[in-house]
Order: structure tokens, then sequence, then C-alpha cells
């Protein structure tokens, strides 16, 4: 398991692998995807250069920054290789 360098208060609350991430016009493959009481964490590889080794890339998202309507938080759940993801 890669080290996510979670805050000293920061916990996990869901865990989900193989899972996939879009932001409508890019889709991505993640090794994971972490919930904390902090942030929305994506873990994936990207090609570092040509003909080099993939560079594990940790993208934390604060919880502040995903979109909310009336205290409710706006995700979409879709079917990927049939793994259900919220």
């Amino acid at each position: 398991m890669v080290d996510l360098k979670l805050e000293n208060d920061e916990r996990i609350i869901c865990r989900v692998r193989d899972a996939g991430i879009s932001d409508g016009t890019m889709n991505d493959t993640l090794e994971g995807l972490f919930l904390t009481n902090r942030h929305l964490i994506s873990v994936y590889e990207k090609p570092f250069a040509l003909f080099s080794k993939e560079k594990m890339i940790i993208d934390k998202k604060p919880l502040e920054l995903i979109s909310s309507c009336n205290g409710e938080i706006q995700v979409a759940t879709y079917q990927v290789n049939n793994s259900h993801l919220e």
C-alpha cells in the first residue's frame, strides 16, 4: 500500500480498489480511491517520460471542494468492470 501521508487526525473511512474517476472529459483508471474525514484521495500511475517507469501519483482533494446542494454531496454512481462505485 502506498503512503498517503495522512494528517495526524485524518482517518480512512472507505477504500475502493480498481476504481475509475472522470471529470467529464477524461477517464482515469485508479489503483485506489480513498475517502477520509478530510480528503478524497485518488492513487494512480502516470508515465513520467518516454520509455521510463511510471510514477505513482497521489491526488488529494479537500472535501470542501466537492460540490454540494442543500448539504448533500453531488456524486455520480456508475458501473465499471462489474465493480460498483459511488
